[in-house]
């Protein structure tokens, strides 16, 4: 792509901020423009994500894991050779969790012929496969005493319960088993039910609770014995870095607040708070987010919120005091997950989520009408974590419906707007794996994040590539658009030793990223941007440091960037 004026990229928001106050002197300027183009929605797009990343942090990728149910099946015993008898009837008893269908099934392949112990001992296996395939492991099928001269042959399916759920261990009553688990005594055992429970409980910050079948006190019934192996539920992460914007602060100061159980819901709950150091109006930026999540069953619902604001000061001429444009922004969001299959090596779920947001914009103090917004966003979509190759890979693939409005837009403005009811495809991938290389751990992830919209998009709506968040090796330079998506991919060296007695672990990576941008305004542009990175994370106890080197490789053609490449940190402690 070759672009003949640069000022359409964002480059330095500060500078096209005074381009547009010399140019209007006045709120007119704002006006008279196209809300997608406005600066401020992009600034304010940057702080919510940074603080999604930063929140991130703090919630690693579980892998997913059960039992393997092919190597839970019973031992076959042998029952003792008999001759085979004519069978014209096949009775399943005691199944209730079988349908009629099902049991004509099971049974229809050996009506009509002559049962020896072979084949008898064979339905019985295929009964049993059938409840354990299922997850019901504690399930049996019998043979009871019977006369087979008589054509007729029954089997008992002893289905496997419940008899009671015993909790041990330190703070077991910060265990709320009810609430992962709304079973009772009596219930069939399924240990896919059993599991996800395990695992919601373990999502709460600082529980570890690990589960054993024993015996009961009568064939068929099972007691579940749950150990919670506790360490403290709350966690304190700080950090600081040079990851922010010029415009609004280079520096940044981070602390993200996670406590897990203490409300006894098995909720986890997460404070993030994240500001630019020193605090200046002329280059400010500040957000916070609160996170609460409750599991139920299968089931996990969520409440976020989250606060942005933003401050970018300029001297004009013929003007003694700085000019000032602020924004501000807030959004509250319901979640709802649902998992609908799970096995020993995936998940899968249904994922549903309600955000009411607001954005505000400010110029010297007054309200920036055209580019202030309320919006509306309903997402739905599907969520699956599986191992693939040895490594994790997760998809979530969703659909997004919004609604926008401003505060009082003039009819001609929202004319020429883009679309405020929108609709837009979303994808997330993510692959990690593990390697082994010449002896060395190693390892491998790959990121993909897309989207796709038929109608033109506000500026917070769009994908925007360039940056750390994105293709790497770009400073305050991105290019947005309608439709586009962001690959990033990272291999890394894994190392440690033991120096002055005390274990230092320290991890080498290296990464390209490739990003790509549409619009369906011609006046915006198109264009794909790639990026190197080379770094070194260290670790000594609860203390981490960062280092890494970004450059530029593939951009447009106009796009300014820095020849000699950016130098990162960040430096955090978890207590």
């Amino acid at each position: 792509m070759n672009v003949k004026n640069k000022s359409i990229f964002r480059v330095d928001l500060r500078a096209r901020f005074l381009l547009i106050a010399i140019g209007s002197f006045a709120l007119s300027a704002f006006a008279q423009g196209v809300p997608s183009a406005v600066p401020p929605q992009d600034l304010l797009r940057q702080e919510q994500d940074r603080l999604r990343l930063e929140q991130q942090r703090t919630q690693p990728a579980v892998r997913p894991s059960g039992v393997d149910l092919k190597e839970v099946l019973p031992e076959v015993v042998a029952l003792p050779e008999s001759p085979c008898k004519d069978i014209q009837t096949v009775t399943i008893a005691g199944a209730e969790l079988m349908s009629d269908q099902e049991r004509s099934s099971l049974a229809g392949g050996y009506v009509g012929k002559c049962l020896g112990s072979v084949e008898i001992q064979q339905l019985m296996g295929d009964i049993t496969l059938f409840y354990v395939t299922r997850g019901f492991v504690t399930t049996r099928a019998y043979l009871p005493a019977q006369d087979l001269r008589t054509g007729q042959l029954q089997v008992l399916v002893q289905e496997g319960r419940i008899e009671r759920i015993d909790m041990s261990g330190e703070d077991s009553d910060r265990v709320h088993w009810g609430m992962a688990f709304p079973g009772k005594s009596g219930d069939l055992l399924n240990i896919r039910d059993l599991e996800q429970a395990i695992d919601q409980l373990n999502s709460a910050r600082g529980n570890a609770v690990t589960m054993q079948l024993l015996p009961g006190s009568k064939p068929g019934l099972t007691v579940v014995e749950l150990t919670n192996r506790a360490t403290t539920p709350v966690e304190l992460n700080l950090s600081t870095d040079n990851m922010g914007s010029e415009s609004t602060g280079r520096h940044n100061a981070s602390t993200t607040l996670t406590t897990g159980g203490l409300l006894g819901l098995n909720e986890s709950v997460s404070l993030t708070w994240i500001t630019a150091v020193p605090r200046k109006r002329s280059a400010f930026s500040e957000s916070l987010g609160a996170q609460l999540s409750i599991p139920y069953g299968y089931n996990t619902f969520g409440l976020r919120f989250s606060q942005s604001q933003f401050s970018i000061g300029a001297d004009i001429p013929y003007r003694e005091t700085p000019f000032y444009i602020t924004g501000k922004s807030e959004s509250t969001e319901v979640t709802f997950d649902r998992l609908f299959y799970r096995d020993q090596s995936s998940k899968h779920a249904v994922t549903a989520s309600f955000a009411d947001g607001d954005s505000l914009s400010y110029v010297d103090g007054e309200l920036v009408k055209v580019a202030s917004q309320k919006s509306k966003t309903l997402s739905l979509g599907v969520q699956s974590s599986m191992v693939v190759g040895g490594g994790l890979l997760t998809a979530a693939p969703r659909l997004v419906i919004g609604q926008r409005n401003h505060y009082a837009l003039p009819e001609e403005l929202l004319y020429a707007a883009p679309d405020a009811n929108y609709q837009k495809l979303a994808l997330t991938l993510n692959y990690g794996k593990g390697l082994k290389w010449a002896g060395e751990n190693t390892s491998w992830n790959t990121f993909l994040q897309g989207q796709y919209a038929e109608k033109s998009l506000y500026s917070s709506e769009r994908i925007s590539i360039g940056g750390l968040g994105s293709v790497r090796g770009f400073t305050d330079t991105t290019l947005a658009g309608d439709s586009g998506f962001y690959w990033r991919n990272e291999l890394a060296l894994r190392q440690g030793a033991d120096v002055m007695g005390r274990a230092v672990q320290w991890k080498w990576y290296a990464g390209y990223d490739i990003g790509h941008v549409t619009s369906h305004d011609e006046e915006e542009p198109d264009g794909t941007m790639t990026g190197w990175v080379l770094g070194l994370n260290t670790q000594v106890g609860p203390t981490s440091l960062d280092l890494s080197w970004t450059r530029a490789h593939l951009r447009p053609t106009g796009m300014p960037i820095d020849p000699n490449g950016q130098f990162w940190f960040r430096l955090s402690a978890q207590f």
